[in-house]
């Protein structure tokens, strides 16, 4: 009985062990397109101030388009006793627009990326300014509510996976950014860096593309 016991518990970590390395390889065989030193194409990229700035010049435009709110003939937007369907103030942003921190700054900013991805993903921001290390999540874009499928680091709690042939970086950062990556090389061969940002102070995400090429070194 003992013996029967010991094969099916050695069965289930061979069952296992296959298993990981099946992941192991699947991500392997996808990474080496992605894998390598990238630097900015500024021609075909967008920019962080640029899209600053039109978020800027939209609450300018609110503000000027509905009055300040310390105008007494202006509604106040959260008194309860507003009228239910009233827009005016709905889309009213709280505060001003501050720029992200510096860290995340470095990130959606850097004219060169590194990456490496095999077990870990693993990249580096302008020559190591910023260095992340990630463990992928092999089920995908889903996590428990312990947090399992989710790595954490000095730039905050992170899931990342696999869409298509694209990497998806899904960060939350300690200081309550939402930073979305999504990298994946274009049809000319491009590393294509597409943005997701969203700031607790802005109530708004900006979306923002910057393409990469190979370099030579």
């Amino acid at each position: 009985m003992k013996t029967t016991k010991s094969l099916k518990s050695w069965c289930v970590i061979g069952i296992a062990t296959v298993a990981l390395i099946s992941l192991s390889g699947a991500w392997a065989a996808d990474s080496p397109a992605i894998n390598g030193r990238w630097t900015l194409n500024d021609d075909d990229s967008q920019t962080l101030a640029k899209k600053i700035n039109e978020l800027k010049q939209e609450v300018r435009d609110f503000s000027y388009d509905n009055g300040k709110i310390s105008d007494p003939d202006k509604p106040d937007p959260f008194d309860s006793r507003r009228s239910v369907g009233d827009k005016e103030w709905e889309t009213r942003r709280n505060g001003g627009v501050v720029n992200p921190t510096v860290t995340v700054r470095y990130m959606v900013e850097a004219e060169s990326i590194k990456i490496y991805i095999s077990g870990r993903i693993i990249i580096a921001y302008d020559d190591g300014k910023v260095k992340r290390r990630i463990d992928p999540n092999p089920n995908g874009r889903v996590h428990s509510a312990t947090g399992k499928g989710t790595s954490k680091d000095s730039i905050g709690t992170t899931m990342a996976y696999f869409d298509a042939d694209a990497v998806v970086i899904e960060t939350l950062t300690n200081s309550a950014e939402r930073l979305v990556e999504r990298l994946e090389i274009s049809r000319s061969g491009q590393l294509k860096l597409t943005t997701v940002l969203h700031n607790p102070q802005w109530k708004h995400s900006i979306t923002f593309v910057r393409r990469y090429d190979r370099a030579s070194d």
